[in-house]
């Protein structure tokens, strides 16, 4: 399989988006948590929280997106949060630490030089 083909596998909106949904729940009582460790390819993330589940998304590797940007946006707010985090590879990430993305339209823009992630943007509220 080549990389562009790997690429459009799984819930996809357009080329190197990634859609993290979740639509339906059975019972309110039961709590559930989604976690997603982006691959290199998957530069834009569009999450969907449910009004009992929250979402994690782990950044790739700091070397492995070296010189790459990452967006991941809360596009439909169902009650709970997103969070965005590393993978305890990049330096310095206890600065700015996880972001909580809490309201539609929060997000994120992630950069990597290969030894640290810097969040060049982000909008919560």
């Amino acid at each position: 399989m080549e990389r562009g083909q790997a690429a459009l596998m799984g819930m996809q909106v357009m080329a190197n988006v990634s859609v993290i949904s979740i639509t339906s729940v059975t019972s309110s009582a039961v709590i559930a948590h989604v976690t997603k460790t982006l691959e290199v390819y998957e530069q834009v993330v569009h999450c969907t929280t449910g009004d009992a589940y929250t979402i994690t998304v782990s950044l790739p590797s700091v070397a492995a997106a070296k010189g790459k940007f990452y967006t991941v946006k809360l596009i439909a707010d169902n009650g709970e949060n997103v969070t965005v985090q590393d993978q305890d590879d990049s330096y310095d990430w206890a600065a700015t630490g996880d972001l909580t993305l809490s309201s539609i339209t929060d997000f994120g823009i992630f950069f990597s030089d290969g030894h640290k992630w810097y969040e060049i943007q982000s909008q919560t509220t």
